[in-house]
Parts: C-alpha cells; structure tokens; sequence
C-alpha cells in the first residue's frame, strides 16, 4: 500500500489510500479491512497522526469515518480533507523519491489500456491481421507488466518494512505491558446518529451481540469484481446457521447478520438480519461488529473485520485450513471434501496428506462439502466455551495440530502453490474447534 509521512501543521500524519493495492487499483473488501487496521497499528507504534484519503466510491464508508485510542485519526471529510486529498493526488510521482519509476509506471499503465482495447477489437479481425497485432504488442506488453510489477514491489516493500517494524515495537510494548488492543469506534457524532438507529432495530448498547457472516456471491458481481470459478466453492447458506443462531438465542445473545442486500434474506427468532434490513448502512453494521462478543465468519472478506476489532472469530466453512483463524481464541471448521472418484467423503487426516494439500482445490477430483446444521451448532457451542475459558484440548486437536506442525515446519509445503492447492503459511496455524476434529479427524 502506498503512503506517505509528511509534517501537517505540528503533527507528523500519516497519509494512505487504503482503497488501492501497491498497483494503484482498486483491493477486494477484505484487503481494505486489513489495510485500515495496518495504519493504525502503524501510527500507535510510531506516534503518527492517520489521515485516511477518501475514495469517490468507498467499498464502506465507516471504515473512512473512524476514531481510535492511541492514535489520532483526521476526519475525512471537509476543507482540510479535501486539500490532503489533491496533496496525495499531487505528491504521486514523489512519495517513494523515485519519480522516473513513477511515470515509467504510468506509461506501462496506459499502453496496458490501450494494449487491451486493441486485443479486445482485434477478435473482429481476419487472422493474419489479429496474429500480426499480436506479435507487434505482446513485447511492448511484457516490458509494460515488468514495469507496473517493479514499482509495485517498490511501494509493497516501503510498506512491509514499516508494519514489520511495528509488529515488532507493539510485540515488545506487549511483553513489558502486557496484551491489549486499542478500541476502534465511530466518530462521535456519527456514533450518536448510529445508536439512534440502531434503536430501530432493537439494538442498545447493553445488549449482548455475536454478528455473523455468511458469503455468497452477489456482492462481487454488484461491485464489479469478478467472481473466480473458484470463489463458489467459498459460499454457505444461511438457512443451514438456524440451529447455530437459535443456540445463541437461548444463550442470551441477539444474532445480527451482516452482508449486503443481494443475500437471501432470512428471519429467525432472536435474529436481525441487518444484510436485507431497510435501516442497513456500513455505520449500524460498524457499530453492530464494535460490540460483539465475536465473530462467525465466512471465507470472505468480511472475515478480517476480527483484524480491527480484536474480537475472537469462529471461522466456519473454510476451503483453507485454518487461515487467518490463529488467534488465542480464534477457532476454525473447514468444508470436508467429497472424492468424485469413489464417493467416498475424506476425512481430516486424508485432507491433511500431501496429496490433498496438493490438489484438493480441484473441482474434477474433489467436491466440497457444506458443514452441517448440527456441525455448526456444535462449533458455536465450543466457541462458547472458548469464552468462558473451560475448552479442555482434544484429541482430535491434539492430531490435528501435531500434523499441521510437521506441515508448515516442512519445506516442500512451499512448493505447493499451484492452481489447485490448498495453501498453507505458518501464520495460518490457528486451531480446529474441538467436537469437529473429534467427530472427523
């Protein structure tokens, strides 16, 4: 992600686009979550004031109108918002003092643009000609992608090179200090407006929330990305959560379902689903998450909301194993497979073989398989005793753990990256919840 330090009166801020990737284009909804919890974790280590450049078109608009302890957050909107934003428009070819990569980079970019316009009419051409077209552009093309990928590495490392550096001050300030995590909330006065309608709702700020998740796939297709033959794989439905949310219910918890207004809609008793609700904005959606005890979460973007909030997660459904689910009281379930071959359905230990690892996102070996209702009922009740602190370890997690270990301790998982593997980083060695690995390994 590109930034940018720079003095603002008798602060030092901290000036990013969180909306675009180290190529200048627009990030997927989770990439953005992730990029606004980055710069505040950032500008608490480094004592920096966030200025959040506002896009025209913002993929959530809480997400740009934010307070946080530890670290003063500027409005993003009015006069002096606006100057810092034709600042950043301004400061482009400047912010990694390389101004000739810069525009080498524009060029790239535009003779991309225009590559893609001739190839897009050259369909329509007779065959000599379009191959002709083709042979003249694809060496100009190649350079170009060469080019846009230099300066991208260039901006990526700039920016790693500060989170790590902050990773590593907030891990020391933890060890002298102990663990913690600063409060992310609205403005104030867009707090105020929120609660007002999150009342409409039933919703007070006593009452005990878990928020829920549930992908599908309408929101790429509304937004303009392209949905991968891949990402259906990554969709549940909602109708088979009642047993989950009815649990929580009688637990005392009010489920509040989040999304966008493309998802099936769905009624429950002890449930809001905020998704298809008339009253939905991203503000009561924040303000929904900012109090929940935690998180279901879907293999989507959504699920990296837990990287802001802090909050524990119980990752449901997962085509990867474990990833991103390696809090301390994160827990995960992932989608059991189905081998097209025998039609036989795998268990985890299968899955977790080097075959599997290899090959199981490929859709003419191996069909996944939702979880089941009462799979996630169960997973719910194990979350439950994640918070009251009595989860005994299993043995199912026991075997499940000691061979994920062997897995990301090895190094031929690095080879692994392929069109149908399951990926795996050590980062991502969370724990499975308890009754599936027992009922399943």
């Amino acid at each position: 992600m590109d930034h940018l330090r720079l003095r603002w009166g008798s602060r030092e801020v901290l000036l990013v686009q969180p909306q675009a990737s180290s190529f200048g284009k627009v990030v997927g909804f989770g990439n953005l979550i992730r990029n606004v919890a980055e710069t505040l974790d950032v500008a608490r280590q480094f004592d920096l004031t966030v200025a959040l450049v506002r896009p025209s078109a913002p993929l959530n608009k809480a997400l740009f109108d934010i307070d946080v302890d530890g670290a003063r957050v500027l409005p993003s909107r009015g006069p002096e918002a606006a100057l810092r934003t034709v600042l950043w428009a301004v400061s482009a070819p400047f912010r990694r003092g390389a101004p000739a990569a810069w525009f080498a980079r524009q060029g790239a970019c535009l003779l991309t643009a225009v590559g893609s316009v001739v190839v897009r009419r050259a369909r329509r051409w007779p065959k000599p000609r379009r191959q002709a077209a083709k042979a003249l552009l694809a060496p100009h093309m190649t350079r170009a992608a060469a080019t846009r990928a230099q300066y991208a590495r260039r901006v990526s490392e700039d920016w790693r090179a500060l989170v790590r550096e902050a990773a590593k001050r907030q891990r020391k300030a933890s060890r002298r200090n102990g663990p913690g995590r600063e409060v992310v909330r609205l403005r104030s006065d867009i707090e105020r407006r929120t609660e007002r309608t999150a009342s409409l709702l039933g919703l007070d700020p006593s009452t005990r929330i878990v928020t829920l998740h549930v992908r599908e796939s309408g929101y790429r297709s509304t937004h303009g990305f392209r949905e991968r033959s891949f990402d259906d794989t990554r969709n549940a439905r909602i109708e088979d959560y009642a047993l989950a949310v009815d649990l929580l219910v009688s637990r005392g918890y009010t489920v509040v379902r989040i999304g966008d207004p493309s998802m099936t809609p769905f009624a429950r008793k002890g449930m809001i689903d905020l998704a298809t609700s008339p009253f939905r904005d991203d503000w009561v959606e924040f303000w929904c998450l900012q109090r929940s005890d935690f998180f279901i979460a879907s293999d989507s973007g959504p699920f990296y909301w837990a990287e802001l909030f802090g909050f524990p997660r119980l990752a449901v459904n997962l085509v990867q194993f474990g990833a991103g689910a390696a809090g301390a009281r994160d827990r995960f379930v992932p989608k059991l497979v189905v081998d097209r071959g025998t039609g036989r359905r795998l268990a985890i230990r299968e899955m977790l073989s080097d075959d599997f690892l290899r090959t199981g996102r490929d859709p003419g070996r191996y069909t996944p398989v939702d979880n089941s209702p009462e799979d996630l009922r169960d997973a719910v009740e194990d979350m439950l005793g994640v918070l009251r602190g009595d989860e005994p370890w299993s043995e199912g997690q026991r075997c499940y753990h000691e061979r994920m270990s062997a897995v990301v301790q090895g190094e031929h998982w690095r080879a692994w990256h392929g069109d149908w593997s399951i990926i795996v980083r050590p980062e991502w060695h969370g724990r499975i919840s308890r009754r599936f690995s027992d009922r399943y390994y």
